[in-house]
């Protein structure tokens, strides 16, 4: 994948998550990350979309950083 495609994907992922979840806390972030991680792994395994997770886990960190910001 290009680096301005996942960039996109990653934006539009972290816009998603926003709208799903609006009320997520920090102290949700580490486990949030975690299952997202765990997905991951799944997908690694075959059930799943690497490219995808990883877009989640990536959205998910961002995230994090702006939590970390506010």
């Amino acid at each position: 994948m290009e680096r301005e495609r996942a960039i996109q994907e990653i934006i539009e992922e972290r816009g998603r998550q926003e709208s799903l979840h609006p009320w997520t806390t920090l102290e949700q972030m580490p486990i949030i990350l975690t299952e997202e991680f765990l997905e991951v792994i799944r997908a690694l395994q075959g059930e799943g979309d690497i490219e995808e997770e990883l877009v989640h886990v990536a959205a998910i960190c961002m995230r994090w950083l702006e939590k970390l910001g506010e």
